[in-house]
């Protein structure tokens, strides 16, 4: 009996890792074999694996050729958006996605978060009715009082209150590239031109100094309150560091997901981020300083958070939330009931059994994966820089004489890029374990079916999942029973 392969892009781990752990263990208790695979190293790693269908984590152009690669080795296509809830408006969204019509309708389990963009999406002819489902997105589950405990874990106890103050502004202060070219990639991937970035830039620009002020006088006009600045995952954290670490009440920390953090807090300040959103759905006030400029206007995460025109209105509110004599007004609890119905589906829990759902209807049709064409993938040029003609030469040699691909000719031994495990964006089999350990617990605790398994979580190489020898970094998560009949 072949046991089905999946294979799901891990964009970024903090954010990113808990809901797609979630999914996989759901995937594997119903007989697949999931692949977790570092979305940045995805062209190195797929062609090795050879899954039967491929979860993108979105459909923009950085990842065409992947989609195209895959489609082409008969492997299925399908998306878990990691971005798609809320956008300024649905042209934001759309200029992003993969130009080609013919390429985003030969995808297939189309998850969305929700109905909103669902409709509009099959509306404007992006998408077929036969190719969405609406999911909500699993990383939001974790919210759900089923599974709290799964984040709780995660952070230290402490008396003093903690107010949790998020930035978004990742453009003029990347973390894992430089501006020149986050700039270079909006051009490109985006279409965007000059004028456009450059007021992006400047309004980001802006706004990080205003939150710079704004966290210098909480920390001093609340100096028995905590104040936690967690910068986006794809944000630099030094100029935060370096501009307020005289401030004893003050840590900038953007290590974990932050979940845990939303969680602990009295309160969360953001402007236009989905952290206001996943705030609401933790039950934790969000206040929005609206004197500071938003690069992209998220209206949803605006209609959950408390409109603050002044320093003076947020510290009023603020004082209010830590006093204990905060009452949510009646506009945003109403604004999150109709945000999460909108944009999110629901807020069940249950957005990972529903991935799992369409996941395992799409590796129920049968795809033939052809192997010959994922090993020509994994010998030529995965990354799209070029390769010279004695690259090449040497790379088809490897093929020819069935040589791992990272053979070298010079050495005369295998010489892998480790270059992965020392990347902010490193996550590896131990990580997943214990992840998938607490998920499995929290399950047996309250009775529901993952709580039954035997996981086996390992690196894919280890397991001797990776074709040709391939040195993968990817994480491969089965029921145990799974794994011994696919060894």
């Amino acid at each position: 009996m072949n046991v089905p392969r999946i294979a799901l892009l891990v964009d970024h781990p903090q954010r990113d890792l808990r809901g797609i752990v979630l999914t996989a263990l759901e995937l594997s208790r119903r007989g697949a074999i999931c692949h977790l695979v570092p979305a940045n190293i995805a062209a190195r790693e797929v062609w090795a694996l050879a899954p039967e269908f491929l979860v993108l984590n979105y459909f923009r152009r950085s990842n065409e050729a992947l989609a195209r690669g895959a489609l082409a080795a008969g492997i299925g296509v399908g998306l878990l958006d990691t971005e798609g809830g809320v956008w300024s408006n649905m042209e934001s969204y759309t200029e992003l996605l993969w130009p080609d019509t013919a390429l985003r309708q030969a995808a297939h389990g189309v998850c969305l978060w929700g109905d909103a963009m669902a409709s509009a999406l099959v509306a404007q002819g992006i998408f077929t009715a036969d190719q969405v489902t609406v999911t909500g997105c699993p990383r939001f589950d974790v919210y759900h009082p089923s599974w709290r405990p799964v984040i709780v874990t995660d952070h230290e106890g402490t008396d003093r209150p903690r107010v949790l103050v998020n930035t978004n502004f990742s453009t003029a202060n990347p973390r894992f590239t430089s501006v020149e070219q986050k700039i270079a990639t909006s051009r490109r991937n985006f279409g965007w031109d000059d004028v456009r970035v450059q007021e992006l830039l400047r309004t980001e620009r802006a706004a990080i100094a205003a939150m710079i002020e704004l966290v210098a006088r909480l920390a001093t006009t609340f100096p028995n309150v905590d104040v936690v600045v967690r910068p986006h995952p794809f944000e630099r954290p030094e100029p935060y560091r370096e501009a307020l670490q005289a401030l004893s009440n003050v840590t900038v920390d953007n290590s974990g997901g932050v979940e845990p953090q939303i969680c602990r807090a009295v309160a969360v300040i953001q402007r236009s981020c989905t952290t206001g959103i996943e705030a609401g759905f933790a039950g934790t006030p969000t206040l929005s300083p609206r004197w500071i400029p938003a690069p992209f206007e998220m209206p949803s995460a605006e209609a959950v958070s408390v409109p603050c025109g002044s320093y003076g209105e947020l510290h009023e509110a603020l004082g209010s939330i830590v006093a204990g004599e905060w009452i949510t007004p009646p506009a945003v609890v109403d604004a999150i009931a109709a945000v999460t119905r909108d944009w999110f589906h629901s807020r069940d829990g249950q957005s990972h059994r529903r991935v799992a759902e369409v996941l395992m209807g799409e590796v129920a049709r049968g795809r033939q994966v052809r192997l010959t064409e994922c090993d020509r993938l994994l010998y030529v040029d995965p990354e799209g820089s070029g390769l010279s003609m004695l690259q090449w030469m040497g790379s088809q040699v490897r093929r020819g004489l069935h040589l791992p691909p990272d053979w070298s000719f010079r050495a005369m031994r295998r010489a892998p890029d480790e270059r992965w495990p020392t990347t902010s964006k490193y996550f590896g089999a131990e990580e997943v374990r214990s992840l998938a350990s607490r998920i499995v617990a929290v399950a047996r605790a309250k009775g529901g079916a993952l709580g039954e398994m035997r996981v086996s979580v390992g690196l894919a190489r280890d397991r001797g999942e990776c074709r040709r020898g391939a040195h993968c970094h990817s994480v491969t998560v089965a029921a145990a029973r799974a794994a011994e009949r696919a060894a």
